[in-house]
């Protein structure tokens, strides 16, 4: 959590420093544990809010 609350950490090298050696198996656990996306924690963490189709 604290890795995504910084905007200047790309998500791919939050993944790596996770342990992780693709996005996309992050993102998915990621999902999992907080039914959330990594994109939209880190939007919510910043207080931008992003409007849906």
């Amino acid at each position: 959590m604290r890795y995504l609350k910084d905007p200047h950490t790309p998500l791919v090298q939050v993944a790596f420093m996770l342990g992780y050696t693709e996005q996309s198996t992050f993102h998915n656990a990621f999902n999992r544990w907080t039914g959330t996306t990594p994109i939209a924690f880190r939007e919510s963490a910043h207080g931008i809010v992003q409007q849906r189709g």
